[in-house]
């Protein structure tokens, strides 16, 4: 039995460690930064886990429709929720994850097994909800002045949240558009899944990088000043 891991993992797991330094150097550090920690880890442990389950022949679909799809998406908005920090996204929260629920619960009864197909349905609906969650981010900062004292440039929240945002809203295209898709030539669709792991290697990257922002902030601006 292999591991069977590949550039991918080795990636998100190198996201994870650059993750982890901030709170190891002892930086200042907010709520956040550790529930955006813990998805880079979580999202290496499910990414991990299913690389090794596909090598060894083992039926990985139970474990990205719960983790990814499901768990994963309720860490995001639980992210969202802390970061905003507003009353009117806890209510938003809480629905969502019902309704997530919900619908995986019917998806997987009429629809998708759970067990043996990958829940796009479900898929699409968890996108929805955390591309909802980010134009609410860029909302509160466009029209609330939410970091109005503050340069944007060095907000570690903008840039997780913007590189999030490029990659859910490229899977929810993509996977909307699935019955299309399945009409292309292989290849094509392996390029296009292809540019979905690359987007989401960016993702978690920015992630782990971001909370260094305020940092480099206070050591070379305000020493420049």
């Amino acid at each position: 039995m292999g591991i069977g891991l590949t550039w991918y993992n080795y990636i998100i797991f190198g996201a994870l460690l650059i993750g982890t330094a901030p709170y190891l150097f002892g930086f200042k550090l907010d709520k956040g930064y550790f529930i955006n920690l813990f998805i880079i880890f979580f999202g290496t442990i499910i990414e991990g886990l299913g690389a090794y389950l596909a090598y060894n022949g083992i039926n990985n679909t139970l474990l990205y429709n719960l983790g990814f799809i499901y768990f994963e998406t309720i860490l995001f908005l639980f992210y969202f929720s802390v970061i905003l920090n507003r009353k009117s996204y806890s209510k938003f929260l809480w629905t969502s994850i019902f309704t997530l629920s919900i619908w995986v619960v019917i998806n997987s009864i009429f629809f998708q097994n759970i067990n043996t197909v990958f829940q796009s349905y479900a898929y699409v609906l968890s996108a929805f909800l955390v591309i909802i969650s980010c134009f609410w981010f860029f909302y509160q900062i466009i029209f609330r002045d939410k970091y109005k004292e503050d340069r944007l440039i060095f907000i570690p929240q903008f840039w997780a949240v913007s590189f999030i945002l490029f990659f859910y809203s490229s899977s929810f295209l993509y996977f909307t558009s699935m019955h299309l898709l399945i009409k292309l030539d292989y290849s094509a669709v392996s390029i296009l899944g292809n540019i979905l792991l690359i987007l989401s290697v960016l993702m978690y990257c920015m992630m782990g990088l971001a909370y260094y922002l305020p940092y480099l902030e206070e050591k070379f601006y305000y020493r420049q000043k």
